[in-house]
Formats: structure tokens, sequence, C-alpha cells
């Protein structure tokens, strides 16, 4: 008997030593709108924001594990070598009570999450194909074997996690957040330890695809 699991899709989650001693985390939870980062939260229920932190020379080591990581999944899929570009970087602060729901990523290539802090919400994965495969849906008995509409990923502190920008994804709450607590002339005060992470898109520079089967493209 042969088995085919048809139609696999490649994430990879690639681990990185913290060597920044915490500095670029605490500089993303303090800081506010500047020269190359815009601070929003359109709907009060999402999480706070920083965009264009591409551009801001203190996330150049992010982006450069990123492209790293990212060359190992081009790898990995039996690829030609790709020219690859942070084309769009974000970070996002949750603080146990918000979340992200199911979306994806436009006209990128490739998608990227590094995990700065250690209480990290779930990261879900979501099949594209899941509506139509699981309309009728048995009693799953052996989890191990069954592969669902969705994949659930619990990033630990210094991951990246990279997947394909057209797979739709969310996060979920983190219920588990951590709390630190001092004592103040014998009061004790909880503040939240927000969980944050750098989220990016990739693109493919300069040409690629084969000639002959007519797929070669030239992009930017």
């Amino acid at each position: 008997m042969i088995k085919h699991e048809l139609f696999p899709t490649l994430v990879l989650q690639d681990h990185f030593s913290a060597d920044d001693n915490g500095e670029l985390l605490n500089t993303i939870i303090n800081r506010k709108s500047g020269d190359h980062y815009k601070l929003k939260q359109i709907i009060p229920e999402l999480p706070p924001q920083l965009y264009g932190v591409h551009k801001d020379p203190e996330f150049e080591w992010v982006r450069a594990r990123a492209v790293s990581t990212a060359k190992k999944w081009v790898q990995y899929s039996g690829l030609e070598d790709l020219d690859l570009k942070v084309t769009d970087m974000w970070t996002t602060t949750y603080d146990g009570k918000t979340n992200l729901t199911q979306h994806n990523h436009p006209n990128a290539f490739l998608s990227a999450v590094y995990y700065l802090s250690d209480n990290n919400n779930q990261l879900v994965l979501i099949d594209p194909a899941g509506v139509a495969k699981w309309q009728i849906m048995p009693k799953v008995i052996d989890q191990s074997k069954f592969k669902g509409p969705y994949h659930v990923i619990q990033p630990n502190k210094g991951d990246m996690i990279i997947f394909p920008s057209w797979m739709y994804h969310s996060v979920q709450t983190n219920a588990y957040y951590k709390k630190r607590t001092t004592g103040g002339r014998g009061v004790e005060e909880e503040t939240v330890i927000p969980a944050v992470t750098i989220a990016m898109n990739l693109s493919i520079v300069g040409g690629y695809g084969d000639k002959d089967l007519h797929t070669f493209n030239e992009n930017i």
C-alpha cells in the first residue's frame, strides 16, 4: 500500500539566540510614532502596531535573520536560488486580551514573524482548502495522524516562523500572559508583561521563473 499525503505546505520554525539583551524589546514597548515608523491602533480591540520599521537601522539584525530563514525555506522547497528582500515590517504588542483575526498578506512571496518575548500568543495557520475538505467531520480518535483544517504553533522567544504569504493565519488571545508583581510601601502592583512580535513580508528581487515554460517574471 502506498500513502500519498498530497499538497503539503512548508512552514519553517527557526530559532536564534537572543543577543541584544532585550534592548529592542524595551524599545518597541516604549516607542511612540517617529521618523521611520507610525504607531497605529485602528480598532480599539486590536493590539497596537508600529509600521514601517523595516527602514529603521535598529531592526537590521532581525531583517538579516528573516532573509537567512527565508533562504532555507526556498532551498527546502526545491526552488531556484532567489534574491529576497524584506519589503515591509511592523511590530505588534499583545497585552493578553488582544488577538488578530484570520488574514493573509497579498503582494508578497513569504511572510515571517520573529518573537522577542517569552509569553507568546499561539499562531494558527489555516489550510486554504479546509472548508471544502472538512464539510463532513467524523470524530477524531488519533490526533497524531489527523491533519485538520488548521495547525497551531506555540512560539518560543527567539523563534522565526516563515510561511507563504498567501496562507491565512490568526493569532490567539494569550490567556496566560505573565504579570510582574512589585511591592511599594506595602502595596502590591500588577503590571502586564506584553508579548511582542516583529512581522514582515519578503518579496523576490529581480527576475525569476523558467523562460522555456513561460513562467519567467520580472519583479522589483
